[in-house]
């Protein structure tokens, strides 16, 4: 009766699901940034939840895991290529933040992608994909706690972000929405550092200030100490303090010390640092440390610095100088920087209100009663 040993075997595929689902609990246990809070078993392209632990606050922030598991070779530079349904990459890319994480058998590393990822590396390939029923994904980064520490942060910037733009369109009365337009859109930071910082150096160079401040957390939790990148946050954040937008003091100040602390290990262009520290000042209102900053900046600068960079500092210096109740000197300034910029029409618009201030006092002082009788601009 040896027909009755012929068992069920067990499944190549029920082991390397064991082994993957122990790494991944493992893993999550030892960093601490995450609790598992629930295990999908329907197999449409979630296997896992987890929630950020946050100081032993749960948050209910969380983020869609798919697990896979592969005992294939690794591939020529150390990724692991591991085959998943195009619609679980769908499933997952409902909810923000999602990633495939992977166990690789031979070499016992968890590896981790963000969904996100896989989907722009598709887009950008130039291959008709969407018709295809599989997708391949390529996994590299470890599911370490560096990665986890890094998820979180991003996870909570984001969270916390589209809580305070869903907010504060719930709380508004319906009339003052459209003020809320003018803020700028809420930007979606990847959290793929070299994506953010692409982003963000787009975001600063068209002049969208706005957006980069609604997106300013989001950019630190991906970026973490990346200074280079970072210090374009600040100067937004100065931008739209020194323009008269609302701001944030603190980043302001935060983003002085940033500043100057670069200039402080010698960069090479000091004039342009210390114009925007002086700019950091102004935006706060410390008009003898800005006068320190903008005339230290304008030694630099008259040293072979671009002549537009130098008619700003001028002006910027002359607004200061004006608040200080110096107007001889502000008019100087100003004059100079039209010298050295003929169109800069932020200078053209301080000196002539300049010259309307002159010209009411003059008319005040020439007669007994108040008058808004106004000479005609040169």
């Amino acid at each position: 009766m040896t027909h009755l040993d012929d068992l069920p075997k067990r499944d190549e595929n029920h082991r390397i699901e064991e082994l993957s689902e122990s790494a991944f609990r493992s893993a999550i246990t030892e960093c601490g940034a995450f609790v598992i809070q629930s295990e999908d078993r329907s197999d449409y392209g979630t296997d896992f939840q987890i929630e950020v632990c946050d100081g032993g606050a749960m948050t209910n922030i969380r983020v869609q895991v798919q697990l896979k598991g592969t005992n294939c070779k690794e591939n020529s530079d150390g990724s692991v290529s591991r085959k998943v349904s195009t619609a679980n990459l769908y499933y997952l890319l409902m909810q923000p933040g999602s990633i495939f994480v992977c166990y690789h058998i031979q070499s016992e590393r968890l590896l981790v992608r963000e969904a996100d990822s896989v989907l722009r590396e598709y887009e950008h390939s130039g291959k008709q994909w969407i018709t295809q029923k599989t997708i391949t994904v390529n996994f590299i980064d470890n599911f370490d706690a560096i990665y986890q520490n890094a998820k979180k942060a991003h996870a909570i910037a984001s969270a916390k972000a589209a809580r305070t733009h869903r907010l504060s369109y719930t709380i508004h009365l319906p009339e003052k929405i459209p003020t809320l337009l003018q803020e700028g859109p809420d930007v979606h930071v990847p959290a793929d550092p070299e994506q953010a910082k692409k982003l963000l150096i787009a975001l600063y160079n068209s002049g969208e200030d706005r957006s980069i401040s609604r997106s300013f957390e989001k950019f630190h939790a991906v970026l973490g100490t990346s200074t280079e990148y970072l210090i374009h946050t600040y100067m937004a954040e100065i931008n739209l303090g020194i323009n008269g937008f609302q701001c944030d003091k603190s980043r302001i100040e935060e983003g002085i010390k940033v500043l100057q602390s670069v200039f402080d290990k010698g960069n090479p262009e000091p004039g342009a640092l210390l114009y925007s520290i002086g700019n950091g000042w102004l935006a706060i209102n410390d008009y003898e440390k800005a006068k320190e900053a903008y005339n230290l900046a304008l030694i630099f600068l008259e040293q072979g610095g671009p002549s537009a960079l130098i008619a700003q500092c001028a002006k910027n210096l002359g607004s200061t100088m004006e608040k200080l109740g110096k107007s001889d000197e502000a008019y100087t300034l100003y004059e100079k920087a039209l010298e050295l910029d003929p169109y800069l029409s932020e200078a053209h618009y301080a000196l002539a209100v300049w010259r309307c201030r002159r010209d009411i006092k003059l008319v005040h002082r020439g007669k007994s009663h108040w008058s808004y009788r106004l000479r005609g601009l040169p």
